[in-house]
Formats: C-alpha cells, sequence, structure tokens
C-alpha cells in the first residue's frame, strides 16, 4: 500500500515539472503539510509558482495564466499594458 492511498478525492499528491522556469526536473510527493526546504536559488518560489501556473489554467484558461504567472523580460520589469500583479 503507496504512502499516497490516504489522499482525499480531488487532492493533489504529487507534482511533476520539467523545464519549468529554473526547474529542469522534479517530482514531489505532497502530503496535507509539506515543507520546501533549501538554499537561496534552489527553485522553491519557482516550484509554487508551477503550482499556481497550473492552478490558474484550470482555474480560468492557459492565456490567462500565461499572462499572470509570466516571466518579466531580463533586465526590468514589464513594460506598460505587460501582466498585472
Amino acid at each position: 500500500m503507496s504512502p499516497l492511498d490516504d489522499s482525499k478525492p480531488g487532492t493533489v499528491a504529487r507534482v511533476r515539472l520539467r523545464n519549468y522556469k529554473s526547474i529542469a526536473s522534479c517530482s514531489v510527493n505532497l502530503r496535507p503539510l509539506t515543507n520546501l526546504v533549501g538554499p537561496n536559488g534552489a527553485g522553491k518560489s519557482n516550484f509554487l509558482d508551477g503550482l499556481r501556473f497550473t492552478a490558474e489554467s484550470l482555474r480560468h484558461s492557459l492565456d490567462h495564466a500565461l499572462g499572470k504567472c509570466a516571466v518579466p523580460p531580463a533586465g526590468g520589469p514589464f513594460p506598460l499594458g505587460g501582466p498585472a500583479g
């Protein structure tokens, strides 16, 4: 029996990311309380942004998620009219 078998219907038990921002590949089993621990620059915020991106895609649309979770151009903020935070 897998340790994830006790998850409730509709809960996310595992997250897999590939080629998302600074994350080349990862697979994380989630529990009711999951802590992300690591040094600065390890990808903790990018992992959470991946979850946010997925939620926005499912809740609204892919276009909406792309606008809301997009990465600003290198060297500065979005130009006028770019994604709003």
